[in-house]
């Protein structure tokens, strides 16, 4: 009888260290390589640092951190504060890798969308920049937990995969480097400069519940830089963190991939080029500088 209920107790035992095992594993945030990847085309700035919690005198949107080095972007090293309206999900004296919008310039329809019907009037005071910050961190997620500069990425195993922190700078630098104007480029099918003609975002409703929101834009083209003249030139997609943001009447420059009988922005927002007063605002370049250096790729 002592026995069986030693080998009980054992058992228990047992089981209760598999459950708090378990508990703990999924409590832990640990990021899969599509999911970095994803953030990182999703953000306009990228900084890694020690995560140093909420500053009580502005209040519980502001967070800070210290930064150390800026992977993309200019975020300057020292304190930096920015908004994180959905929270964030590791603890201060944590080494943090933060994906951040600047200015909501990444912001997507679908993210502005659900704010208004988050907060209401207050939507602009809780996600918009000001006086303080211009930097948002948009999903608890984005703040991604490092541990003695490693970050653990869920692999095929069971068991996550521990990453250097270098080892994950270099590979955000060579997915960089594949969005560079040339390198868009040469694996694109088609590359045009145009004007936006038409935007319309459409709720997909089930059961009376909102589960996506599509966009669909067309675009009068106003200069064919590689491929040929489309018969007509239209996107439809869903609005996901990555995904660009249109405005009627705009000059854009796009960067398009063929799926099928449809063309793609392969890499999302990353492959989308915006023209201000003659000037490509992602490189600073004057237009037609910025167009021959692409006509140069074929040389």
């Amino acid at each position: 009888m002592t026995a069986a209920l030693t080998r009980s107790c054992l058992v228990s035992l047992w089981l209760i260290a598999l459950a708090s095992a378990a508990s703990a594993q999924t409590t832990e945030f640990v990021a899969t390589r599509a999911q970095v990847r994803d953030a990182w085309l999703a953000a306009d700035a990228v900084a890694f640092g020690d995560y140093t919690g909420v500053d009580s005198s502005l209040g519980p949107s502001y967070h800070t951190a210290a930064v150390r080095e800026s992977w993309m972007g200019q975020v300057p090293s020292g304190r930096l504060v920015f908004k994180a309206p959905r929270g964030i999900e590791v603890e201060p004296g944590t080494q943090v890798l933060l994906m951040l919008w600047d200015r909501l310039n990444a912001a997507t329809d679908s993210y502005i969308e659900t704010a208004r019907q988050r907060y209401g009037e207050d939507v602009w005071t809780r996600i918009g920049s000001d006086s303080i910050t211009t930097y948002l961190l948009p999903f608890a997620q984005y703040a991604l937990p490092f541990h003695d500069n490693k970050i653990k990425l869920r692999s095929g195993s069971m068991f996550p995969e521990e990453v250097k922190r270098g080892d994950l700078q270099r590979e955000m630098r060579e997915l960089e480097y594949t969005l560079l104007p040339p390198q868009l480029y040469r694996r694109s099918d088609l590359v045009v400069h145009a004007r936006v003609q038409f935007v319309d975002r459409r709720n997909r409703v089930i059961e009376g519940v909102p589960v996506e929101l599509r966009i669909y834009v067309e675009f009068e083209p106003i200069e064919i830089i590689k491929g040929s003249q489309p018969d007509s030139l239209k996107l439809a997609y869903s609005s996901f963190p990555r995904s660009p943001r249109f405005e009627r009447d705009e000059q854009v420059i796009l960067f398009l991939s063929r799926a099928d009988q449809d063309f793609i922005l392969e890499p999302g927002k990353r492959a989308v080029f915006h023209v201000r007063d003659g000037t490509v605002g992602e490189t600073g370049q004057p237009l037609r500088t910025f167009i021959q250096s692409l006509h140069a790729e074929k040389r």
